[in-house]
């Protein structure tokens, strides 16, 4: 019931790529300032947010670019049964 009104809506396709293409630049940006800085991934990725790690940080980029590819390829992509295998 759901799925079809996800399918077909545009804006919910757009803001699924969207997400996963700004979670993996944030992702690659983490990347690139622990490898560029040499900083401990132990420290706050803000100062004024010391709760938040590097590695949190990280984590939750790429655990949320999986998700979002994870929920593009399940309704449009490869995963779509909608058409047969060719």
């Amino acid at each position: 019931m759901v799925v079809p009104l996800l399918r077909s809506s545009r804006f919910f396709r757009s803001l699924v790529l969207t997400t996963w293409f700004f979670s993996v630049l944030l992702w690659l940006y983490v990347i690139a300032r622990i490898i560029v800085n040499q900083v401990d991934v132990h420290m706050p990725f803000v100062d004024s947010v010391p709760s938040v790690s590097f590695s949190a940080m990280g984590a939750i980029a790429f655990g949320l670019s999986f998700t979002s590819m994870f929920i593009y390829l399940w309704l449009w992509g490869r995963f779509d049964r909608r058409s047969p295998p060719r």
